[in-house]
């Protein structure tokens, strides 16, 4: 069976409500990773609201002790993974992580598939803070790629086609691991 990926920012769960009704429309697909949902933990149960055909899983703010939060307290970020509710039995625990900015997630089928959903740091942070998180990014992906297809999606903050400092140390990274971005060239970072 194919199974259908789909990724977005959705800068905001609440304000996205509309317009992820229409990619799951158009797109219909198996599994929807979505970046800076900006819900906390208590909110979860938002994420099995957002479609009826969908559960979701999520990773919040304040689900881990280093806190990232602007000034007003809004939450800025968040994962989560919303899944096809025919995927349910598939679906496995939720992998621990030590990055509150990385999500992962098992699907245990003929060939069994790791979800990786990102959202590193913007470049408005500092260099040292996003390295981090590609250091603990590689060790992910060091540690599941034998347990099946990994896939890795998400809110990279970097282009893969600028030439930039910053831009060219998450090209490299991407080389290092091996990694294949997805047949497009676009000005927007990943």
């Amino acid at each position: 069976k194919t199974i259908k990926i789909l990724t977005q920012n959705i800068d905001g769960h609440s304000r996205s409500l509309d317009s992820n009704q229409k990619l799951i429309s158009k797109f219909n697909p198996d599994i929807f990773l979505r970046q800076e949902d900006w819900l906390f933990t208590f909110q979860h149960f938002m994420l099995n609201q957002v479609n009826a055909d969908y559960i979701g899983l999520g990773k919040s703010v304040d689900c881990e002790s280093q806190k990232l939060v602007t000034g007003n307290s809004k939450a800025k970020w968040g994962l989560d993974i919303l899944f096809r509710k025919d995927l349910n039995s598939s679906i496995g625990h939720p992998q621990e992580f030590s990055s509150p900015r990385v999500q992962i997630a098992k699907l245990n089928l003929d060939i069994p598939i790791i979800l990786i959903n990102v959202y590193l740091p913007s470049t408005s942070c500092p260099e040292s803070e996003y390295d981090s998180e590609l250091s603990r990014l590689s060790a992910a992906l060091d540690a599941y790629s034998t347990e099946g297809a990994v896939i890795l999606a998400g809110d990279f903050n970097r282009s893969l086609f600028h030439a930039n400092q910053s831009d060219r140390r998450f090209q490299k990274f991407c080389r290092t691991q091996g990694l294949t971005p997805p047949q497009c060239k676009t000005d927007i970072p990943t």
